[in-house]
């Protein structure tokens, strides 16, 4: 996506699944390596709603994993499906019960909100002075 003519990249890295190390099949140490040396920030989907087959648990054990590899990269928890939950999210666009963000694909519910937190929370974009571009942009007229 883009914000103020810069573009980020979001990359979708296969599933990984609640289990020890040494029982991942390739395609999940290739998530694991690509979660290693990407981004400035990680994603981490949870279903709440379980209908991805994997229960909330297990999830929960994958997530406290990813963010003990990766104690240096900001770590944000989105709920996804929020179609599907029985509590509406709230006016801020959280799950009441988890107060994680929620987004819903389906219903493009939470999108916009998730892509501003993104920037905001990578802050590459922060200026102190608006009139100044940024650095490495160059004026046309120059």
């Amino acid at each position: 996506f883009e914000h103020r003519r810069r573009r980020y990249q979001l990359v979708d890295t296969p599933g990984l699944l609640d289990r020890p190390l040494e029982d991942r099949n390739p395609i999940e140490m290739q998530a694991i390596a690509a979660l290693e040396h990407l981004g400035s920030i990680v994603l981490f989907l949870l279903d709440p709603t379980e209908h991805g087959g994997t229960g909330l648990v297990a999830q929960e054990n994958l997530l406290d994993e990813v963010a003990e590899m990766l104690p240096q990269t900001p770590l944000m928890v989105i709920d996804a499906k929020s179609d599907l939950f029985e509590q509406p999210p709230d006016a801020e666009g959280r799950n009441p019960l988890t107060g994680h963000r929620s987004i819903s694909s389906t219903e493009g519910f939470g999108i916009e909100e998730l892509r501003e937190e993104i920037v905001s929370r990578i802050a590459i974009d922060e200026q102190t002075d608006p009139l100044t571009l940024p650095e490495g942009w160059h004026r046309a007229d120059q």
